[in-house]
């Protein structure tokens, strides 16, 4: 099994792996392996490359979600899993966006005894740069004052259960705030925990030819936060409604 880690913040990077990396692995010349370098390709002397490898890169056209239809106003567009019927072929125009996304890929390749290749891909978006603008602003004052309610409903859920005691438990609705705040609590540290590992990153700088930046990790830690908040909303609106 060979594992082929990238992790890129620009689409440039992937190419650049594909037309250097991945094509001279390919094409690596081991001693011995072959009579006719020009006829006759093998893979770590056990597999045998015939033809050329195809790379392509391909695109979806957007179709109508298959949603209800109080959200499609929110949701207009989808894009399935890439199938010819559904290839875009459309001219590529360009768009310049004064947002920056970034996100964490990892590509695996396994080569089984048997000959061939599976591979596999994740691909896994995270918050890696918090900005300066008004919006970042408005946001990080969004933060603060969840935080503040935060801590609010922790301490009352701590003197309704030091007055009531086990009795606490017996009432479904206390159950139901428990596990909102404890859900809660945890987005926070989790939120808290990814902002550190990213500003320790960027702060160690990912410019050296020498560095492997930990992009995997931010973006690990981003997924479980997107979790527990998923979690957290679900709860919460039980709660309200």
């Amino acid at each position: 099994m060979f594992k082929i880690g990238l992790e890129s913040t620009f689409i440039s990077n992937q190419n650049y792996y594909m037309r250097g990396g991945m094509l001279t692995a390919l094409y690596a010349s081991v001693e011995g392996t072959h009579k006719n370098e020009e006829a006759e390709f093998h893979l770590k002397t056990d597999n045998k490359l015939v033809g050329r490898p195809r790379i392509r890169q391909v695109r979806v056209r957007g179709v109508e979600c298959a949603i209800p239809n109080s959200m499609k106003k929110y949701l207009s567009v989808c894009y399935p899993n890439f199938a010819a019927e559904f290839e875009c072929t459309a001219e590529l125009e360009p768009k310049f966006r004064k947002n920056v996304t970034h996100s964490a890929g990892a590509i695996l390749f396994e080569t089984p005894y048997t000959g061939g290749v599976i591979s596999s891909a994740v691909f896994r978006p995270l918050r890696l740069i918090h900005g300066n603008g008004a919006t970042a602003k408005c946001v990080l004052t969004c933060e603060i004052i969840t935080l503040v309610f935060v801590v609010y409903f922790v301490i009352e859920e701590i003197l309704e259960l030091s007055r009531l005691g086990l009795a606490y438990f017996r009432k479904f609705w206390n159950l139901l705030d428990l596990t909102v705040v404890a859900f809660s609590v945890t987005c926070v540290i989790l939120h808290a925990y990814g902002y550190i590992l990213a500003h320790k990153l960027l702060k160690n700088g990912v410019t050296a030819d020498d560095v492997y930046p930990g992009f995997v990790d931010v973006a690990y830690w981003c997924l479980q936060y997107n979790r527990m908040l998923a979690l957290l909303v679900f709860f919460a609106m039980i709660k309200v409604g």
